[in-house]
């Protein structure tokens, strides 16, 4: 673990979601532009403006929130029982 990351684990209570406002703050109008070009599906898959690592080549990753339906699986909430430990 590197300096940065011992001074952010010494924040009490910072969450990713944290990181991610502060990154959302500071975004240049390019990047915003470019998180806008990226394709959304409303509660399936979501983009945090702004959040972009622009590569070489001709393009960019964005930050995007992918929805995971937990119907069916070990994970569903509507179970009667707790199959997963979490609960």
């Amino acid at each position: 673990m590197n300096d940065i990351m011992k001074r952010l684990v010494a924040i009490d209570g910072l969450t990713f979601a944290d990181c991610v406002r502060f990154f959302d703050e500071r975004a240049t109008e390019r990047e915003r532009a470019i998180a806008e070009l990226a394709a959304t599906r409303e509660g399936e898959v979501e983009v945090d403006n702004a959040i972009v690592s622009e590569s070489d080549d001709n393009g960019a990753y964005v930050l995007a929130w992918l929805w995971v339906d937990f119907a069916g699986t070990a994970f569903d909430k509507d179970n009667d029982e707790d199959d997963n430990g979490d609960n």
